[in-house]
């Protein structure tokens, strides 16, 4: 679990994009963790869409997300497409209310789950679908649309979406852009924050791991974190199972045992922390 992928190719320009009877431009104000935010445009009344450059990634279980809020329609759909179009996954999200929408198939695919929360960075909604998909080679296609199980729209009507991602699993994690290529984060560094006070002997004490990616931005959802103690007559650690929260932390619990001091360190993926 040391690296992860954001497998769209400009993923903060859709203008890069397939643009299909739709605009995309500039919007702002740009939410947080974000460097661009478009409004994607309907020009004509009917099929106005997007479409990605194919995804280079394999067979897997991925999870498509985006940051995404309404303009002049509340509605947007995701589709993922085979690249044959024999199957399909599709998703409407209202972008307005918070609302999930419609989740329908075709071609025999089935067991895709969608999700909309409130986004972090303070503007507009997390958006996601995830699932299987059997090869590589498949699409990414987004469309305003003008409601739920609806797939056209009328002339005009636009959302503001942006800070596309595809990546293994079925979480969004911290924002990686890409341009022309896929992307790589790389889990490089684990710090320790290890405070307690000997008073509290035979109690319990938490102790917080931090992971970091080569940006130095938070590392979620790593799987197991391991923990020790360098001097277990002083005190001893709990071994930490699980995942990071979104701000790349997890906690364990020391038990002081003696008078003294240790130092607590914490594996994760091959990384040490100091």
């Amino acid at each position: 679990m040391a690296s992860r992928y954001n497998y769209v190719r400009n993923s903060g320009d859709m203008n890069q994009w397939e643009l299909t009877n739709a605009s995309a431009t500039s919007r702002t104000p740009i939410p947080a963790g974000l460097s661009v935010f478009q409004n994607l445009t309907g020009l004509n009344t009917g099929t106005n869409r997007v479409a990605a450059s194919e995804l280079s990634v394999g067979a897997n279980n991925i999870c498509v997300s985006a940051i995404a809020i309404h303009n002049t329609t509340n509605w947007v759909l995701i589709n993922m497409y085979s690249p044959d179009f024999s199957k399909s996954a599709n998703a409407w999200f209202n972008v307005n209310t918070g609302v999930l929408g419609t989740l329908n198939y075709s071609g025999g695919l089935s067991g895709w789950t969608h999700a909309i929360f409130i986004n972090p960075g303070g503007i507009g909604w997390e958006i996601k679908m995830y699932g299987a998909i059997d090869s590589t080679g498949w699409h990414l296609e987004v469309r305003p649309v003008n409601g739920d199980a609806v797939y056209e729209s009328t002339a005009g009507n636009s959302i503001g979406i942006g800070g596309w991602q595809v990546e293994l699993g079925t979480v969004r994690t911290t924002y990686k852009p890409t341009t022309t290529a896929v992307v790589t984060r790389t889990l490089t560094s684990v710090a320790v924050s290890n405070n307690y006070n000997t008073t509290y002997i035979g109690n319990t004490m938490p102790v917080t791991v931090t992971l970091l990616d080569d940006t130095g931005a938070p590392w979620d959802q790593e799987g197991t974190i391991t923990m020790a103690s360098s001097n277990e007559s002083t005190a001893t650690v709990s071994a930490v199972a699980g995942s990071t929260n979104s701000s790349g932390s997890t906690t364990a619990t020391v038990t002081p045992v003696a008078v003294g001091t240790t130092n607590i360190t914490a594996i994760a993926a091959g990384v040490t922390s100091p």
